[in-house]
């Protein structure tokens, strides 16, 4: 291959990533958010994710996820998530409804990365595919990491202020509950939809929630 021929193919390369991330961005920025349900479905928090914390364990994603851009600036429909603005339990609820439309966006876009394959050498093709994968699971962790402590923290905020709307994950109870409340990370059954859990200044917890200590507020992209 000579040098025009690997210049073309850069330019090429470099254009449909830029087709792929601002397009599809714009495509999902387009769906209803009504169609999002972060309880349910793909989007609903595993057992074995232990309501987010495992992907903060293995990744240390604190360190490193307010690094990542929020694409959200690029579209007027686009919702920010760079920080959390509000403790409005109907924003919290929008808020994790967005952390499913940005995870689908970057799955859409790492899943196309495969394209590259129909006009590429097949080394070529690899190394895209693994761009693909690099540039768009980082974000992909952050959001199933993020969205168990903004339903969490929903779930408190409804409770504290009397919302009506805001109902325990499915299972009930048993379901493992995590939310923010004076300043911890609190882990343990789901409480009622209408009460107003509390937090002592020494962190402890009725019955078997246990709180752990963080730095967050929330950020994804």
């Amino acid at each position: 291959m000579n040098s025009e021929s690997v210049l073309l193919l850069i330019v090429v390369n470099t254009a449909a990533w830029l087709v792929l991330h601002l397009g599809m961005a714009w495509l999902f920025s387009r769906v209803d958010p009504e169609r999002f349900d972060p309880r349910r479905g793909w989007y609903r928090s595993r057992a074995w994710e232990r309501s987010g914390r495992i992907w903060h364990t293995l990744f240390r994603v604190r360190t490193w996820k307010r690094g990542l851009p929020d694409g959200a600036r690029l579209f007027k429909r686009g919702f920010r998530k760079k920080r959390l603005l509000s403790d409005d339990p109907a924003y919290l609820y929008a808020f994790a409804r967005e952390t499913c439309r940005a995870e689908l966006t970057h799955i859409a876009v790492m899943l196309s990365s495969a394209l590259f394959f129909l006009w590429n050498p097949p080394a070529v093709g690899a190394f895209m595919v693994l761009y693909g994968v690099a540039a768009n699971l980082p974000f992909i962790i952050v959001q199933r990491a993020n969205r168990p402590f903004v339903l969490g923290r929903a779930q408190v905020q409804a409770g504290d202020s009397g919302v009506d709307g805001l109902q325990a994950a499915p299972g009930g109870a048993g379901r493992l509950w995590a939310g923010f409340e004076g300043g911890l990370v609190c882990f343990g059954a789901a409480p009622p939809a209408h009460s107003a859990l509390k937090v002592s200044s020494a962190g402890s917890l009725p019955g078997s929630i246990s709180c752990h200590s963080s730095r967050s507020p929330c950020s994804s992209a």
